[in-house]
């Protein structure tokens, strides 16, 4: 054996198992069934129960970096029927991408991501789910803690 053929082997064992991979999700996705075409809105509260901000070394001048982290109860009516974890990373002074993990009882959780300003209102996409929104898309649109999630 070659030292050529001694520092190709790694490297075949590296895309042969990337390409098994590959087929497994593939086959893994293609067995999913689509969901119907009807569209589910939720209106809901958003309010936070616990709130925390990391700096990572942001400052007032410069704030890309910082962190807010908080926990959320999700309500209508007055009635508890979820809670949600969220967290920004600060992209400059009035933008932040916004990762949330929901949870609605009963239904599943939903995650969403979104680009956030300072504004009053903010819109996040559906990425994922399960229960009943596994396979979903959609959006949520925030006006301060009123807020309406669009999925079908």
């Amino acid at each position: 054996m070659t030292v050529f053929s001694r520092r190709i082997l790694p490297l075949a064992a590296v895309i042969a198992t990337t390409a098994m991979l590959s087929a497994w999700v593939t086959a893994g996705a293609a067995q999913q069934q689509p969901k119907s075409a009807s569209i589910a809105v939720i209106h809901f509260e958003a309010s936070p129960t616990s709130h925390h901000v990391i700096t990572n070394g942001a400052t007032q001048k410069r704030p890309a970096g910082a962190e807010v982290m908080e926990a959320v109860k999700l309500t209508t009516g007055g009635k508890l029927i979820g809670r949600a974890f969220l967290t920004s990373t600060q992209i400059n002074g009035t933008r932040s991408l916004t990762t949330i993990s929901a949870v609605f009882f009963g239904k599943g959780l939903v995650e969403l991501q979104g680009e956030w300003g300072n504004g009053p209102n903010n819109t996040s996409v559906v990425t994922g789910g399960t229960g009943d929104f596994a396979g979903v898309s959609g959006e949520a649109v925030g006006h301060k803690h009123n807020v309406v999630l669009t999925y079908s």
